[in-house]
């Protein structure tokens, strides 16, 4: 995964964790002040991830620790120094 307008950047992007209701009130917050947010989640057909403030999707079905270990392992993640 390489972030899409990666140039742009004003800050760090923020990876959310869960497109629920809470995640999607996190999203639209950062958003609207310009801030790129990545959304990991286990349900892409959830429609609040359709908001146009997600600026990266990746889908992730796995234990708690495999999740960690996706985190910390994952260049493209590491590469901006997102804020989780």
């Amino acid at each position: 995964m390489k972030y899409k307008n990666a140039i742009s950047f004003k800050n760090p992007p923020a990876i959310v964790l869960g497109g629920g209701g809470n995640g999607l009130g996190i999203v639209r917050s950062l958003g609207k002040r310009g801030i790129f947010t990545v959304v990991i989640t286990d349900d892409f057909g959830h429609s609040s991830m359709c908001s146009r403030y997600i600026g990266d999707k990746i889908f992730f079905q796995g234990s708690d620790d495999a999740l960690i270990d996706m985190l910390l392992n994952n260049p493209d993640l590491h590469t901006y120094k997102p804020v989780l």
